[in-house]
């Protein structure tokens, strides 16, 4: 890598340190650069400012991968957040200008003590901005009041492909084909698992999903799927997770996910399933039961309801 890729490897790694409270926190003063980059950006400044010149394209790569960073920084903070693909343009447009004011000021003839109040200041831009962003995305999900402090994190876990069965009540030789696991996550388990059984076609889809073949890197709300597609839709602690805290939190996120909840039983084939945990008991009981029919099952000893909505074969 040349110079300005590696000081930008070093700050994308300082970001992933970061918490929500440290990306929600109201600076008082501009931020202070991280030593390390401080002194990379000094020690190599020509050859930064001359790799931005030779190549323009670059500077748009390195915007791609901090927006890039900037949104999984927040999903794993935050697992609540939806940061569709409006809101991607938006943290992309963040990214980019913070890469040409660093860039502007580096590539400027002043001394470098004034380079340095340049750099803090295009950082605490990009801050500002990022909270601003941040604080309506939280206000979005209903996860912040006006005026109320700022939520702790709430972070996403990957479980063991045969603990979700487990608790979604099905085995792998129940599933029928095609499968579609909503909320994959980065790991996808699941989703490697079922193709071990061979219950193919399996595909997953998320946010974070892997960047490879069989996977829908997308959030739900940007995602389309189609009618009478899959014989099976499995979802473990994910849609259903986001629809209760909307439900409880936002009446126009919850609506967002009552369609979208709609849109994944059309997906199903007739006679497919749609197993998810937790249960849905508001809005299972509306359901049409010409049309589905709905189980729900406690899981083993605990105040924690998994269900199944069927697709009758006749509708």
């Amino acid at each position: 890598m040349g110079a300005l890729e590696d000081l930008a490897a070093e700050g994308l790694e300082a970001l992933g340190a970061l918490g929500l409270s440290d990306l929600l926190e109201e600076a008082q003063a501009r931020p202070r650069l991280p030593r390390a980059l401080e002194e990379g950006a000094r020690a190599r400044r020509g050859e930064i400012v001359r790799e931005g010149t030779a190549r323009p394209e670059l500077q748009r790569e390195l915007a791609e991968r901090l927006a890039g960073e900037l949104r999984e920084l927040l999903h794993l903070r935050h697992q609540f957040l939806q940061v569709d693909a409006g809101r991607e343009r938006a943290l992309f447009a963040l990214a980019s200008s913070f890469v040409d004011g660093a860039l502007r000021a580096l590539a400027s003839h002043a001394p470098w003590p004034e380079v340095v109040e340049a750099l803090r200041d295009a950082l605490a831009s990009h801050r500002a901005r990022l909270r601003a962003l941040v604080l309506e995305l939280l206000a979005e999900c209903g996860s912040i009041a006006p005026g109320a402090p700022p939520p702790g994190e709430s972070v996403c876990a990957e479980y063991s492909p045969e603990l979700q069965l487990e608790v979604l009540g099905v085995s792998a030789g129940e599933l029928r084909p095609p499968v579609l696991d909503l909320g994959c996550g980065p790991g996808a388990a699941l989703v490697h698992f079922l193709r071990r059984a061979g219950r193919e076609p399996v595909w997953g889809l998320d946010r974070s999903a892997p960047a490879s073949e069989g996977f829908l890197r997308l959030s739900w709300f940007d995602s389309a799927l189609p009618r009478d597609t899959f014989g099976t839709v499995l979802s473990h602690q994910a849609f259903s997770l986001h629809f209760v805290h909307a439900h409880h939190r936002s009446a126009a996120r919850a609506a967002a996910f009552a369609a979208k909840y709609m849109e994944i039983l059309r997906s199903l084939l007739p006679g497919g399933r749609f197993y998810y945990a937790p249960s849905l008991p508001f809005v299972e009981e509306h359901l049409d039961p010409a049309a589905f029919a709905v189980s729900v099952r406690r899981v083993a000893d605990t105040e924690f309801y998994a269900a199944c909505v069927e697709r009758r074969a006749t509708t």
